[in-house]
């Protein structure tokens, strides 16, 4: 009896036994789903800054239509810090310094653990960055920002050493030659990242990259590459409200196109143009219409579009040539800035209608006359119907010839 007795309870005892270590194997195993569920619903970003010592960092997301602040963090002695926050989908975030154009663009993901390093004096400009492929791209892009930006600074630095030297125009002609070699470079460069990196964020910010403050990239030349992101984005990140973004910009540049289409036809050759009304460079309003009697020449331009002043010498030959003889040019600018517009105005010594609303590419007259890029003109006779548009400096010298004889 005894001995039964024994091995009953030595039954019970495995049992219970058994039961304990499915109970801890259970509890164990929903820590753990909790732990990698928390880390992946996570982003980790740890970072150094060297030479930095109770620097305060910090760090924001950037959504299509908001700025959100998520943390902020001192570094300790050794410049080290660390962000960890919930994360859902993924999205652009910004790292900076108290100095907010001392920044760092990163594009994270749920999961990711980020790893920057950088120095206090070139932060932004010299960094490193792992564990986030999508980061990586944007450092891509903004390695070859930064060799340009430096190329255009030698190039302004050679401008104003020969600035008084006898021989300025053909140092100015080089220099012109060479900035228009490295802009149709980038303009490569950009075009093969995209190709490349399509299904990354990191391509809607190749998209809008600018150089020397005129696009890389606009909807009028390049929108395959538009439509190459939108279906990329798309098949990748569905439910991103960054990709849902960018597709509702898609169909208003598509409804855009289409306006302009009509636009087009109303400003075709043999059609009156609308009236315009801007402001000189004195703040007095003038009237295109006041100008009837006259050939005009509409020139769309701005101060700091480098295609506009390449052909602005041969512009004013043009214009001596053939002023005495009822011609006259109606310059609209693009500008945004009064100081910089008149400054050209005034230093070029422009001596045709100077006029502009300072609205940049948001002035009515873009919509107005379906202007996607500049320069951009249109020749229209003593009744203000269209002889010509979008018409070259040589071939305007040709048309006044025939017209003006």
């Amino acid at each position: 009896m005894q001995i039964k007795y024994f091995i009953s309870k030595a039954i019970m005892i495995r049992i219970l036994l058994k039961t304990l270590a499915f109970c801890i194997a259970i509890v164990l195993f929903y820590n753990c789903t909790s732990d990698l569920k928390k880390k992946i619903n996570n982003i980790t970003i740890v970072g150094k800054i060297r030479h930095s010592n109770k620097d305060s960092v910090f760090l924001r997301e950037i959504r299509p239509n908001e700025i959100i602040n998520i943390d902020s963090v001192k570094t300790d002695e050794n410049g080290e810090f660390s962000f960890t926050f919930p994360c859902k989908e993924i999205s652009y975030y910004v790292l900076h310094l108290k100095e907010k154009n001392k920044s760092i663009t990163l594009i994270c993901e749920p999961g990711e653990e980020v790893n920057v390093n950088s120095d206090i004096y070139s932060f932004g400009k010299n960094y490193y960055v792992l564990g986030s492929p999508n980061s990586k791209l944007v450092k891509e892009l903004e390695d070859n920002t930064n060799k340009n930006m430096l190329l255009l600074d030698s190039m302004k630095f050679v401008y104003q050493l020969y600035s008084d030297s006898a021989n300025i125009k053909e140092i100015k002609g080089k220099l012109d030659s060479t900035y228009m070699q490295i802009a149709k470079l980038n303009k490569e460069f950009h075009k093969k990242f995209i190709r490349k990196n399509s299904s990354s964020l990191a391509s809607i910010l190749a998209l809008y990259k600018t150089f020397a403050s005129n696009p890389i990239l606009n909807p009028t030349e390049d929108f395959e590459y538009y439509l190459l992101i939108d279906s990329s984005l798309n098949a990748s990140y569905p439910k991103s409200i960054h990709t849902w973004s960018f597709n509702k910009k898609i169909r208003e540049i598509q409804e855009r196109k289409a306006k302009g289409a009509i636009i087009d036809k109303k400003l075709s050759l043999g059609n009156k143009v609308s009236d315009v009304i801007l402001n000189d460079i004195y703040g007095h309003p003038v009237l295109l219409s006041s100008l009837k009697g006259k050939f005009v020449l509409i020139d769309f331009w701005a101060s700091w579009c480098v295609p506009c002043q390449k052909e602005l010498p041969e512009l004013k030959k043009i214009y001596n040539k053939y002023k005495s003889k009822g011609f006259e040019i109606y310059g609209i600018s693009l500008d945004k800035h009064r100081q910089e517009w008149e400054y050209y105005v005034k230093r070029e010594d422009l001596k045709w209608v100077n006029v502009s609303d300072l609205t940049y590419w948001n002035s009515p007259v873009v919509e107005q006359f379906n202007i996607e890029g500049i320069p951009f003109k249109i020749l229209i006779d003593t009744s203000q119907v269209i002889i010509t548009k979008n018409i070259s400096i040589t071939d305007l010298d040709v048309k006044l010839e025939e017209i003006l004889k």
